[in-house]
C-alpha cells in the first residue's frame, strides 16, 4: 500500500492510503482495490480520529464488515477515540 500523512493547522493530521490486492485462491482470482482516508487531531487530551476505509469489490464487503456505497464499492465510517493515562 502507498500512505500519506499531511499535517494540518490547528493540530490536525490528514491521512490515506492506497493499495492494490491479488490473490489466487484454488485457482479463483480474487482481485481489488483497497483505501482509506481520516482526519485526526486531540481534543482536551483526547485523540480522536475519524476515517473512511472502502474496498472495489463488492463481493467482499463482510471482509471490511461494512456496506455498499454506490452499489458497486462498499465501504464505512469508524470513529476512534482513545485517551492515554
Amino acid at each position: 500500500p502507498v500512505g500519506l500523512d499531511l499535517s494540518l493547522p490547528y493540530g490536525f493530521t490528514l491521512s490515506g492510503f492506497y493499495g492494490y490486492l491479488e490473490l489466487d485462491v484454488s485457482g479463483q482470482a480474487d482481485n481489488y482495490s483497497y483505501y482509506g482516508i481520516g482526519l485526526a487531531n486531540s481534543v482536551l487530551g483526547v485523540d480522536v480520529d475519524v476515517s473512511y476505509t472502502g474496498i472495489s469489490d463488492r463481493t467482499d464487503c463482510a471482509v471490511v464488515q461494512t456496506g455498499l456505497v454506490d452499489g458497486n464499492d462498499c465501504g464505512g465510517w469508524v470513529v476512534g477515540v482513545s485517551k492515554a493515562f
